[in-house]
């Protein structure tokens, strides 16, 4: 599981990753994206690897506005480790 948010607003922006086994049944850390972020779009390629692009970060406070909203144009590949 990768990305994502926390905030109120989910524009947060998360770089975070997390790594699921079925057999243990619990979660482990994994290295996080480049870019955190938040409502974006990724599709696992046949290497396991994850092309991970778009969505949105916040450079400043949440506010009900959503004046810190703002959608990010780059693209990474994250390899799950």
């Amino acid at each position: 599981m990768i990305g994502g948010s926390t905030e109120p607003l989910h524009d947060g922006g998360l770089s975070s990753a997390v790594r699921y086994d079925p057999l243990s049944r619990s979660w482990s850390p994994e290295a996080g994206m480049k870019v955190g972020r938040a409502e974006f779009a990724a599709v696992v390629l046949t290497d396991g690897r994850a092309l991970v692009t778009a969505g949105t970060t916040r450079t400043g406070p949440s506010t009900p506005s959503g004046g810190y909203h703002h959608l990010t144009g780059t693209t990474e590949l994250f390899t799950p480790h």
